[in-house]
């Protein structure tokens, strides 16, 4: 009498896409659809002229990276943002910090010349957010 094979008996059911997507660690899922879902942003953005895809990327890069970073310290601690203090936080930081950076990338990725420090981050706000001028 010959002994068979329990997996012979009992075929498993064919590897599927979602099951091997299942087996990848729970931060590299996270960074891979953060990186489509801004790849999808930019190619949205560049409304239908492919060849300006990988100039939108390169100028969203400061953004994907804050996403990326803030998806995985969300993950790390899932209670990062549970009070409304840490919130306000997390914004000031954004507002006051990021984004004048982000203006600056921007530019210089451009090549525009507003120069450096709080100069630089003062003229290209001036140019990012035009406040209405008295007449």
């Amino acid at each position: 009498m010959s002994t068979l094979n329990p997996a012979a008996r009992y075929p498993q059911p064919p590897r599927t896409w979602s099951h091997t997507w299942e087996r990848v660690p729970p931060a590299l899922r996270m960074l891979a659809l953060n990186l489509l879902a801004w790849i999808a942003v930019c190619a949205v953005g560049t409304q239908g002229q492919w060849r300006l895809l990988p100039k939108w990327c390169i100028e969203y890069l400061p953004m994907m990276l804050l996403s990326a970073a803030l998806g995985l310290a969300l993950l790390r601690h899932p209670g990062l943002f549970e009070r409304r203090r840490q919130v306000l936080a997390v914004f000031v930081a954004v507002v006051l910090l990021f984004q004048p950076l982000q203006w600056l990338y921007v530019a210089w990725v451009r090549g525009d010349d507003f120069g450096h420090g709080i100069a630089g981050v003062a003229e290209v706000a001036r140019v990012r957010l035009p406040l209405a001028e008295a007449d």
